[in-house]
């Protein structure tokens, strides 16, 4: 299985370098951008990305706009914004222009670390369905395939159990 990507875009090459470190020691990839722009013109309808960390306040493009940018690309991929205006106005906007989340800087790496677990861990496809049907007789419940779980009355129950229980039609080979 593929390590997931992270998107890190910040402006200072300090602390860059610093997320890449941290991201591959918790087992991910990253690509880097020290500017806006040229993350702007990376954001594809389907960006390579399981998650991105922009900064507020970037060289070339703002981070506000990219986050919308990049949201309007991809529903599904989690945003992280960081900012040193680290207030209630700050983290509503960006909210508002898309993001997840956003972290004051200087950043907690292992508070990062733990929003992007959880944004990664958000995005994975669910898991495939199961395609037997379940009944509990003592609950008085029947579940799909897909999880949904039906309240029976005891005359259901006692049908179905009965049909649960009845040998199947015979088909070619089978004997007599």
């Amino acid at each position: 299985m593929n390590a997931p990507c992270i998107a890190i875009i910040e402006g200072n090459a300090v602390l860059r370098d610093a997320l890449e470190g941290k991201l591959s020691a918790l087992g991910y990839t990253s690509m880097a951008f020290a500017d806006g722009s040229s993350f702007e013109s990376a954001i594809t309808s389907n960006p390579p990305w399981a998650a991105a960390v922009i900064d507020l306040a970037l060289p070339g493009k703002d981070g506000m706009l990219l986050s919308r940018r990049l949201r309007l690309a991809s529903k599904s991929i989690g945003i992280v914004m960081l900012g040193y205006r680290n207030n209630a106005t700050d983290r509503l906007l960006a909210q508002k222009e898309g993001a997840d989340n956003y972290l004051g800087k200087p950043v907690d790496t292992e508070e990062l670390a733990a929003v992007l677990t959880m944004l990664v861990r958000r995005a994975e496809p669910a898991p495939a369905a199961g395609t037997d049907w379940l009944l509990n007789d003592i609950h008085m419940t029947l579940t799909t395939p897909t999880g949904t779980r039906i309240d029976l009355t005891l005359s259901e129950v006692e049908l179905l159990r009965a049909l649960a229980l009845r040998r199947p039609l015979c088909r070619p080979g089978c004997p007599d």
